[in-house]
């Protein structure tokens, strides 16, 4: 074999590539600051590093309040347009105010009183909602900005209803102290049977004689799911405002070899492993598979762990793994495939083995959503690597214990951090010239060897 003598090097460098894609044909409203997001520009929160961002992934959703928000205001009794109050005892106040408010808009209700007459009187602001049936999934939720209380809490309540306003149950959560800015109040549950209608408080609520307190509520938001998602911006009093579903998807050409590979990527659930999912399919967090489902595989949170599957006309396969994780937790999920068989490691550890799929061709990449079938992932995604080999199970597990993102290196055919912006990134070379030597080629089972660098 030749032999030859150079001069130089060949460096591994960061180049660009394909960027991911992102669609929401509706406006939506960041989590972290309330301030709103412009139709298909992705919504960036705090990410899994310091000084990082990662990129949310969140299921359609409507809002079945009006004027939820508090911003129309035409009236003489200092309750917003759409919503009543109700007064036991004491010297109530209602104001609809501009500060402090939630950045989504631009008002929000005040509710005071100086002076309750005994435990368990209330002042508050309610809304009725029709249109409900038994057994269907709720979750109430709102922002409360607590700002003194003596002798009382705040409460977010519900109570269900038949058609003839028999009163058939009640959900409530209280809370007991005062707050440095706004919080979230969250309810869910099942409509009892017969619902009709409900009607939803956010109440200042009295412990004993003389209870008395101040809070502030915006944004508040009934959505027939069986947990909570982020809030939308309702201002009018005529209609229910909606979010639609955000898909976020890669290229696959040149990106994904069905021969052999690994997807990795930082998940950060905005719901715990005990929640219930809005579908039976569960939250989907990797798909890569055909419309009709007969090739690729799907990775998807469901109640109590992950679920894996593996499509192939040999015989569908789906694994389940169980593991708990709470609001907020980082999970590292990694497939990798090889000629025969597909694997899912979650944290560094194997957890599902299953024959491997029927290469599903150029589908795209689908990262918590799918094509075909709700709901999102509702979660927060961050650092997706794609490797052109089955990384070894060691690999995996010390890109996980090192705390740190995942380099590109040269099996590396996409890495997008979703560090505020889509932009993907993969290796390239350059030749770096010097003035020392080394030898390439020689014997067929020799490889080069770099002698020296400058």
């Amino acid at each position: 074999m030749t032999r030859a003598i150079v001069k130089g090097f060949k460096k591994l460098i960061i180049v660009p590539r394909d960027p991911a894609s992102f669609t929401r044909s509706s406006p939506a409203y960041n989590p972290e600051d309330g301030s709103q997001v412009a139709v298909n520009e992705p919504r960036y929160v705090e990410g899994p590093w310091a000084g990082s961002k990662a990129l949310l992934v969140e299921e359609g959703t409507t809002n079945l309040f009006k004027n939820a928000s508090f911003e129309v205001y035409t009236g003489m009794t200092g309750v917003a347009d759409g919503w009543a109050s109700a007064v036991s005892s004491g010297t109530a106040t209602f104001s609809v105010v501009t500060s402090p408010i939630r950045p989504s808009g631009s008002k929000a209700q005040k509710v005071s009183n100086s002076g309750m007459a005994s435990a368990g009187h209330i002042t508050d602001v309610h809304q009725d909602i029709t249109g409900l049936y038994g057994g269907q999934p709720y979750s109430l939720s709102g922002y409360f900005n607590v700002e003194s209380l003596n002798n009382a809490y705040v409460q977010i309540y519900v109570d269900f209803r038949d058609a003839a306003s028999a009163w058939l149950g009640g959900n409530s959560r209280g809370h007991y102290s005062t707050t440095a800015g706004f919080i979230r109040l969250c309810i869910s549950g099942t409509t009892p049977a017969g619902t009709a209608r409900c009607q939803a408080h956010a109440i200042l609520r009295a412990t004993a004689a003389g209870g008395s307190g101040t809070f502030y509520v915006d944004d508040m938001q009934y959505e027939v799911k069986p947990h909570p998602t982020s809030i939308i911006l309702a201002n009018d009093t005529t209609t229910q405002a909606t979010r639609s579903p955000e898909t976020l998807t890669i290229p696959t050409a040149g990106v994904l070899n069905p021969q052999e590979g690994t997807v990795e990527v930082t998940v950060i659930p905005n719901l715990s492993s005990s929640a219930t999912p809005s579908s039976v399919l569960g939250f989907h967090d990797l798909v890569w598979m055909t419309t009709d489902a007969s090739k690729g595989f799907i990775v998807r949170r469901k109640q109590g762990g992950i679920e894996m599957l593996s499509r192939r006309s040999a015989g569908h396969q789906n694994g389940f793994y169980p593991v708990t994780w709470n609001v907020g937790d980082k999970l590292s999920i990694a497939v990798k495939w090889d000629s025969a068989k597909l694997y899912l490691l979650v944290n560094g550890q194997l957890a599902i083995t299953l024959d491997k799929f029927d290469d599903p061709g150029s589908v795209q990449l689908y990262i918590g959503s799918r094509a075909d079938a709700p709901p999102q992932g509702n979660a927060l995604y961050a650092d997706l690597r794609i490797s052109s080999r089955a990384r070894t199970d060691a690999e995996i597990l010390a890109a996980y214990q090192s705390g740190q993102p995942l380099p590109v290196d040269e099996w590396t055919t996409l890495k997008v951090p979703f560090d505020a912006s889509l932009a993907g990134y993969g290796p390239g070379y350059v030749y770096v010239p010097s003035n020392k030597t080394r030898v390439v080629g020689g014997p067929r089972r020799t490889k080069a060897v770099l002698l020296s660098r400058s």
